[in-house]
């Protein structure tokens, strides 16, 4: 075998530039584990599940991770929380809103006396601008008529963050603790195996929970499964949305509804329908911005230097429109109309004023240079 081969071969996967490393421990931890290079490479590469895994042998094994890591490590660890504040201040919030939120476990015995358990985390319990979305929701809730609960402070992380940053055994704990708190507010019973019985197992359909915190959305509808927590996991918009369309029946106030609305005519509502739209490229935005910021460019200063805008072009002044109709590479325009491209900036007949209506100014050229 070449000397370069294994030369390459004893290379470390993971270190710096002076360690001859293949992976930078920079490059390693600056991923945010959001999936879009998974969900963007033409041959399905798995690079999530693999940058995971190098992180969870730097954790386990080589015990080398970045200093905020560990402190992101070890309160979760030790308060059930990313902050490292205490379990009762996850219920300083319901002091805030005019009505009361029942807890499990000291309002109510278990979740079978309401619709929905409010998943609320530990943004949205502990961090000041969160909480600002956790109230504002359950007013919502309130107002609709749902009737929910929290799990107050049995409620743990749910070691989402421990799992991204390799903590495998650390996600592990926290999940199985918040496993068996669901399963027992939800009125299930575990044997001595910590397993739920057969006789006081539920469907997935009367376990239903709430969350505003994609995270925690996530971590309890797709991973606890394989913990033993399978849930009904619902998005707090799509709750609503929910709720707002069954709180439309057949009786009078509908038919009130439809004569509003026949005479007020037809109310675009481009919110739901947004999936009936064509599907585009998903750089199709970016590439019309390049091409438009190309366009912009050309327009002020011409191709090889031959200004289209008076006194602010490379070269002479264009002359005027001499014609009906001009042709350009951006299609056919009337005389005394001008494109929305040049529209767009700014061009005047007065370099001072900008455009303030849709005639063409006299000193735009009529031949339009060609890309």
């Amino acid at each position: 075998m070449p000397a370069a081969a294994l030369a390459e071969a004893e290379r470390p996967l993971i270190g710096t530039l002076e360690e001859n490393g293949v992976i930078d421990p920079d490059v390693l931890w600056s991923c945010t584990t959001c999936g879009a290079c998974v969900e963007q490479c033409p041959v399905d590469i798995e690079h999530v599940d693999h940058i995971v895994d190098m992180r969870c042998y730097q954790v386990m094994i080589e015990s080398a991770f970045p200093s905020e890591a560990g402190t992101m490590l070890k309160n979760p660890e030790k308060k059930g929380n990313p902050w490292g504040l205490a379990k009762k201040q996850r219920l300083e919030w319901t002091k805030e809103v005019d009505f009361e939120i029942p807890v499990v476990g000291r309002d109510i015995e278990n979740l079978t006396e309401v619709e929905y358990l409010y998943w609320v985390g530990c943004a949205g319990a502990l961090e000041d601008r969160a909480k600002k979305t956790t109230k504002a929701f359950a007013e919502l809730l309130h107002m609709a008529g749902v009737t929910f609960a929290i799990m107050g402070g049995d409620e743990k992380c749910t070691g989402d963050s421990a799992r991204r940053l390799g903590n495998e055994p650390l996600f592990q704990e926290l999940g199985m603790e918040n496993v068996m708190s669901l399963n027992a507010a939800f009125g299930e019973e575990v044997d001595d195996d910590g397993k739920v019985t057969a006789e006081s197992r539920k469907p997935k359909a009367a376990k239903k929970i709430v969350a505003t915190c994609p995270h925690c959305l996530n971590t309890l509808g797709n991973e606890y499964p394989q913990l033993g927590g399978d849930y009904e996991v619902i998005q707090a918009r799509l709750l609503l949305r929910r709720r707002r369309c069954a709180d439309v029946d057949g009786g009078a106030d509908r038919q009130a509804h439809q004569q509003r609305a026949r005479r007020r005519g037809p109310v675009p509502q481009p919110g739901h329908r947004l999936h009936r739209l064509p599907v585009l490229p998903r750089h199709a935005d970016r590439l019309g911005q390049r091409q438009e910021d190309r366009s912009r460019k050309w327009l002020r200063h011409g191709r090889q230097g031959q200004g289209v805008r008076p006194g602010r072009g490379r070269g002479p002044a264009a002359p005027r429109l001499g014609q009906e109709r001009v042709t350009s590479t951006h299609g056919e325009y009337d005389r005394g109309t001008i494109p929305t491209a040049v529209r767009s900036l700014g061009c005047s007949s007065n370099d001072s004023d900008p455009v303030q209506t849709n005639s063409m100014p006299p000193s735009i050229s009529a031949d339009w240079p060609v890309m």
